[in-house]
Formats: C-alpha cells, structure tokens, sequence
C-alpha cells in the first residue's frame, strides 16, 4: 500500500484519478483522468469539484470523501497509478496459475524452487 499525504499535492499541478465504484461501469479496467489540484486543505484535497481524504483503508490513493460507494481515488504523479495497475494485473496472474485443486504441471521442480526462493526474500 503506498502512503499518499495530502501534502503530496499542489494546487494547479496535475493528478491522477483513478475510476472505481459506480464511476468505473462500462470503462475499460484502469480507466483513469488527468485532472487538476484546485485547492489543498488541512483535510482534503479538491479536484473538479470533488474531495479527497487520507483514510486508513485499502485504497492506495486518496480516495474520495463520501458517506457510501467511493468512486474516485486521486494520486499525485500518473506513475504511481500505473504501478498499481501493473501490480494487480501481475498478482491476478500469478493467483490464476496457483489457483485450484490441482498441480500445475507446467511448473518444473527447478521453476518451483526458484519460485519459492523469491517468495522468501
């Protein structure tokens, strides 16, 4: 989890908003938008309009600040974002290749060992 403060924003700078909740139905998976710092406070930052809050949950950005379903979470730099999609895409992968009942018998022991090597570090 990446730890995003609010004092990582700039108003007028760029950030990075990511798509979730309801704001994500019918967009491609990591669908997201450059948008624009309007203001940082003490407790939020804005941005089109909306808040954001530090929270204390799984969201990796900011997310927004909302009594029900969170629909944007904003990052300061795109990199970051793109980190995240990229880390979710690898771990969906790496689950679909261990997942189930069965041995996946295109593992050799060598590629397992190895595996477990990295695991352990």
């Amino acid at each position: 989890m990446l730890d995003i403060k609010l004092s990582d924003f700039k108003v007028g700078e760029k950030c990075y908003v990511e798509f979730s909740g309801n704001a994500s139905r019918y967009k491609p998976y990591g669908y997201y938008e450059e948008w624009i710092v309007e203001k940082v406070s003490n407790k939020y930052v804005t941005s089109n309009g909306y808040k954001f809050e530090e929270h204390d949950c799984s969201y990796d950005g900011l997310r927004e600040k909302v009594n029900g379903c969170v629909d944007f979470i904003i990052y300061p730099n795109e990199q970051m974002l793109l980190d995240k999609f990229e880390t979710e895409k690898l771990y969906e992968l790496v689950k679909s290749k261990f997942g189930g009942f069965s041995r996946n018998k295109e593992f050799t022991l060598d590629k397992l060992r190895r595996i477990k090597s990295i695991i352990e570090e």
